[in-house]
């Protein structure tokens, strides 16, 4: 399950820009602000042969068939990268990012310990999240329930349901898909190998965007990006 898309100038820009930045993140005169930055957040990335996959073999999502939409609902909030936001600014559809935060409170004492963390986190504080109507549908979602950002999705959304425990490095099946077809291991090897790619690097993409925002902030403004960033709340 590979996706082919094009590139756009933003996105292209981006990983430019990331190319440079990780050679700055290491230079000698940036070692305090890096070790700094160590003590707040976990800088390691993960890396796919050191995953253990624990969706049962031949597991995988059947959107075709669903009756549910995981685009819906107050456990539905997407929380997007750098990379999501260069993705939809060169598709065209920047309108579908907020600041709103609000719904991160929607679900009240019914939030799990993740979803308390993430609240709290630098990542909902700064990022934006997409948009939602007043059903809490995303307003990327068409007619005909399809995501109309369709292959320029947000990574995460890429890889749902497979999630990762970085902390474990395990990728697992999320609780809240219902929807799944057992398929033999031949046919569903790259699927799943595609779906463990995108957990690992929807994981890695947060650690990027933390080198780049403390490291690269001029850079990422000149792109357009840092309009879709709530930087106030860096501190």
């Amino acid at each position: 399950m590979t996706e082919y898309r094009s590139i756009g100038p933003a996105e292209k820009q981006l990983r430019s820009l990331w190319d440079q930045a990780k050679h700055r993140v290491y230079h000698p005169k940036n070692w305090l602000k890096l070790q700094q930055l160590w003590r707040r957040f976990d800088l390691s990335f993960i890396l796919y042969k050191d995953i253990k996959i624990m969706v049962p073999a031949g597991k995988v999502p059947d959107c075709e068939t669903c009756l549910e939409i995981c685009c819906t609902g107050p456990n539905s909030i997407v929380s997007l990268r750098l990379r999501d936001i260069a993705a939809l600014i060169d598709a065209g559809l920047h309108q579908h990012m907020t600041h709103e935060k609000s719904r991160l409170t929607i679900l009240g004492n019914t939030m799990n310990d993740s979803q308390k963390n993430f609240s709290e986190s630098v990542f909902a504080k700064i990022f934006p999240v997409l948009t939602q109507d007043r059903t809490q549908t995303c307003t990327l979602l068409d007619e005909n329930r399809m995501c109309g950002a369709y292959p320029h999705w947000p990574i995460s959304c890429a890889r749902y349901p497979f999630a990762i425990d970085a902390v474990n490095k395990v990728v697992f099946y999320a609780k809240g898909c219902g929807s799944f077809d057992l398929l033999p291991p031949y046919e569903v090897a790259e699927r799943t190998r595609y779906l463990v790619q995108a957990a690992i690097g929807s994981y890695n993409e947060r650690i990027k965007d933390i080198f780049l925002i403390y490291f690269a902030k001029k850079d990422l403004e000149k792109i357009g990006l840092t309009t879709y960033l709530d930087l106030s709340k860096i501190d």
